[in-house]
């Protein structure tokens, strides 16, 4: 594993999380960057990409904090651990805020240990996959996609899909998926929006699982139909 200090930004204008952070992750070797406006700080991440970082959803402006979010997966794809922060349990904002693409959110004030605990699964799984397999690049604007790696659809039932292959696609992406497979049930060759939900990895390969996305009633009903079908061919 690289020994490289991690990077992470922080886009918030509490000067208390600031120095939250600065106390309770001085001897993780993450070395922090702390901006008060957006425009700075989408500046920095074109110009040096952290490895993750923290927006706060309640900035001054309405809506500031998810246009940054949408901001950063236009132009850096899915790649990067984005954490929203709120300081309100249960905001509809929150919700927004992973639709748009955050990885998660932690709401304020934030609890040390389920926090240290959360950001370290994140990092080490992120450090892991990282070094044993690919994460393939998926811009986060609904595009559809071809998997241009070695991978095959190994499973689908009525949740989603998953994909076995030697990348992994980032969690948190949401895009459309292309496949002649497709065309049994959807009646199309592209499928979505899908989002990836969760990896997980096999010696030498991986398996990424993409959960459908608020899919339509009648590609539910087509959906069902298919799998019964190939149940019963299977059985026969």
């Amino acid at each position: 594993m690289s020994n490289r200090k991690k990077l992470a930004y922080v886009l918030d204008d509490s000067v208390e999380f600031s120095h939250f952070l600065k106390v309770e992750l001085a001897n993780t070797g993450i070395e922090f960057k702390f901006f008060r406006e957006s425009q700075p700080f989408l500046m920095a991440v074109k110009h040096e990409p952290p490895d993750f970082c923290f927006i706060d959803l309640n900035l001054n402006q309405v809506n500031e904090g998810i246009y940054v979010i949408k901001a950063m997966r236009s132009v850096l794809g899915s790649g990067m651990l984005i954490f929203a922060l709120s300081a309100q349990a249960g905001d509809e904002l929150i919700l927004h805020s992973l639709e748009t693409g955050a990885n998660d959110y932690f709401i304020k004030p934030l609890d040390r240990t389920y926090f240290m605990n959360k950001l370290a699964m994140y990092l080490e799984e992120r450090s892991d996959q990282g070094d044993r397999l690919g994460l393939y690049p998926v811009m986060n604007d609904y595009r559809s996609v071809d998997l241009e790696f070695d991978c095959s659809i190994s499973h689908i039932d009525e949740n989603g899909i998953y994909i076995d292959g030697n990348m992994l696609l980032s969690k948190g992406a949401l895009l459309y998926l292309n496949s002649d497979l497709f065309l049994e049930f959807s009646g199309s060759a592209t499928l979505g929006p899908l989002f990836v939900r969760s990896n997980s990895i096999q010696g030498a390969s991986g398996t990424s699982y993409l959960e459908f996305y608020d899919p339509k009633p009648d590609l539910l009903i087509r959906l069902q139909r298919w799998i019964a079908e190939k149940n019963e061919s299977s059985h026969a």
